[in-house]
């Protein structure tokens, strides 16, 4: 028999009490290998920083802002996220970031066995969606983006621009090349001026060179010569 796999977690969480005891309960569940905390949105980034937990347990105020507020600043997608909270008015919010499991405070361990089971199911069954770190240096600021949220980088003059799920685009000395060395074998140079994410390939033109419609609606161009190992990686 096959071991079970483990996951790492992380637990966000301001008020000791509720730290401690949830940390305690989730020590507890076999299928959690790793744990680390943290007691506001700074503390986490820290964190966040050096490890990269597949679960996230968030409460939602903490000292320094919301828990939504945490998430806008990571810029990755997390494999599974839990809010554990006093208030209930926040339920249609994490539904609407994709939360997994919404736990009221005061917790109880059978709520606690019944999240993890229910998240460790998800992330057994799912699909296999490569999503490491990408770290950029964008002038004075170090920025990190979570692999599959990227559509597609473009380079101009001397630099690169890195576009985001969400349309916003980060600007980055790095080459292609040096991309194309660091990249999953989701991402295909296209042109001379563009690497695609095929996980965000919406369309493709089938003239000749022609363009490639991101899930985001821009439009890239798609050298001739490069057309056919396009449409072969896309199957």
């Amino acid at each position: 028999m096959h071991d079970q796999p483990t996951y790492s977690a992380i637990i966000v969480e301001d008020e000791k009490p509720s730290l401690n005891l949830l940390y305690k309960m989730l020590s507890l569940q076999p299928r959690i290998s790793e744990l680390h905390t943290a007691t506001s949105i700074a503390q986490a980034l820290q964190v966040l920083s050096d490890h990269d937990p597949d679960i996230y347990f968030l409460d939602v105020e903490l000292p320094d802002g919301t828990s939504f507020e945490l998430l806008d600043q990571i810029n990755w997608r997390p494999k599974a996220i839990c809010m554990v909270t006093s208030y209930e008015q926040y339920a249609i919010q994490a539904i609407k970031r994709g939360v997994i499991d919404y736990i009221l405070k005061p917790i109880s361990e059978y709520e606690v066995e019944q999240a993890v089971g229910r998240i460790v199911n998800l992330l057994n069954n799912s699909e296999n969606i490569n999503n490491k770190k990408l770290v950029l240096q964008s002038f004075h600021r170090r920025v990190i983006l979570g692999e599959y949220d990227v559509t597609h980088i473009q380079a101009e003059d001397h630099c690169s621009f890195v576009y985001h799920i969400d349309c916003t685009r980060i600007v980055t000395a790095y080459t292609l090349a040096q991309f194309e060395a660091q990249l999953s074998e989701s991402f295909i140079r296209i042109h001379k001026s563009y690497i695609a994410n095929l996980n965000h390939v919406a369309e493709v033109d089938k003239g000749r060179g022609g363009y490639l419609r991101t899930t985001s609606g821009f439009e890239i161009p798609v050298s001739y010569r490069r057309k056919r190992q396009l449409l072969n990686k896309l199957g």
